[in-house]
């Protein structure tokens, strides 16, 4: 809708397509590009040909062929890893995708921090619902030390996963504090309300990425360009404050 509100205010029609690398819908693509389209903004530019004769902008996803809107993961982890520092937590876990570059940022974070961080508690989301990965932490560190926190790939992930470790009689924050990544609207309603990394709202992204897009269109020739959004961690209920230093 961001998307749709940003383009309308310049007198453009969007089109929408939906599509993944995992599930790829026959023809969407190329009937998408059939349409001789200005331009486009796309989450999945590993799917576009390497010839792409149109202004192209990736979201999330920095691919080097295209101007880019991503996050800042190394910001990001140096804003979530200093807080739990900062409430007085040690022992740190994460419940996503322990080998992409946000969790590999975060394990920068934990060593320059001096927190524990081990593989043991990192699980991967795999193949496996989200709120499973819990249980298997529980199962990686049988009889083992657990973390006081988790950080979790993101919050639709984070708010199922809540739900899970209160089935297996833990509560939040007091036995796990969590933080999750996002910011969605549910973070405020959830109990407890979630803290979270938020990179704007959707419209502030929908308009850095319209903005970027438009800049192509008027000047094919420009370099490159990526755009990395802000980033601020939205202190909640849901991290206990073990100490303060």
């Amino acid at each position: 809708m961001g998307i749709q509100r940003s383009l309308a205010a310049r007198n453009y029609t969007p089109f929408f397509a939906i599509d993944n690398k995992y599930n790829p819908v026959p023809g969407n693509l190329e009937q998408l590009l059939s349409l001789h389209v200005a331009g486009l903004i796309t989450v999945a530019a590993e799917l576009l040909p390497d010839k792409i004769d149109m202004p192209v902008v990736s979201y999330f996803h920095d691919d080097p062929r295209f101007d880019s809107v991503c996050q800042n993961p190394a910001l990001n982890s140096r804003l979530i890893i200093e807080h739990l520092k900062k409430c007085g937590h040690r022992k740190i876990g994460y419940l996503g995708f322990p080998t992409r570059i946000a969790a590999r940022h975060l394990t920068l974070e934990a060593e320059r921090c001096g927190l524990e961080f081990p593989d043991r508690w990192k699980v991967d989301f795999g193949d496996m619902p989200c709120e499973d990965s819990f249980d298997r932490l529980l199962e990686l560190n049988r009889d083992r030390d657990l973390p006081t926190a988790l950080i979790i790939h993101n919050d639709t992930s984070a708010l199922s996963l809540m739900h899970r470790i209160r089935e297996r009689g833990y509560r939040i924050p007091e036995d796990f504090s969590i933080i999750g990544h996002d910011n969605i609207r549910y973070c405020i309603t959830a109990v407890p309300t979630l803290t979270s990394m938020s990179v704007g709202t959707p419209d502030e992204i929908a308009e850095a990425m319209v903005s970027l897009l438009m800049e192509r269109m008027n000047d094919p020739g420009r370099p490159r360009e990526k755009v990395l959004l802000k980033s601020e961690l939205i202190e909640r209920d849901s991290v206990l404050i073990l100490r303060e230093k």
